[in-house]
């Protein structure tokens, strides 16, 4: 870039490059030109009680991967999959939140539950459940490959945690995606 130039043009300078960078253009440009209002103008349309579940959940994710964690390198299975368990409430709570006030105070949270009882439900919580089992697996055989080096466990570790996600995920969103 010559001195005549503006070196606050990055959309300019980037053009001038390779035209190899031309796929890059459009990534550039919209970080250059980042605006903060509209993260702000993002968190003035997320409601207070959302700010609330989202740190709750996210507290209750933190202390289940700490419990996963420091378990899986013990090899404890059954502490392991606590913490997995743990982690997935916190997941959920972050993004649909605590049944709280009158929801929970007056009963009608069990009655919808058991009125919306039904073999899809059933699917999903088998779903979350392999998740879990597949998470602990895979963790506790990561954790077993750092402490003495093997390639097959660590592939096979990494295998068990792709498809626990699969499986964890199409339970608590009923979706893969």
């Amino acid at each position: 870039m010559g001195d005549s130039e503006d070196p606050h043009d990055f959309q300019r300078f980037v053009a001038a490059q390779d035209p190899v960078i031309e796929d890059v253009k459009p990534l550039v440009a919209d970080i250059v030109n980042f605006n903060f209002r509209e993260i702000h103008a993002f968190c003035i349309v997320v409601r207070q009680r959302d700010h609330i579940r989202i740190f709750i959940g996210s507290l209750i994710v933190a202390l289940g991967m700490s419990i996963a964690g420091v378990s899986a390198f013990n090899s404890d299975f059954y502490p392991t999959f606590v913490g997995f368990i743990v982690f997935f409430s916190g997941y959920v709570i972050s993004q649909r939140g605590i049944p709280l006030g009158r929801r929970a105070n007056n009963g009608r949270l069990l009655k919808n539950t058991a009125q919306h009882f039904s073999i899809k439900l059933l699917f999903r919580v088998v779903f979350i459940f392999i998740g879990g089992l597949l998470a602990t697996w895979g963790v506790i055989l990561f954790a077993d490959a750092v402490i003495n080096p093997n390639h097959v466990s660590a592939i096979v570790a990494g295998i068990a945690c792709t498809m626990s996600y699969i499986s964890t995920h199409i339970g608590i969103n009923g979706t893969l995606l």
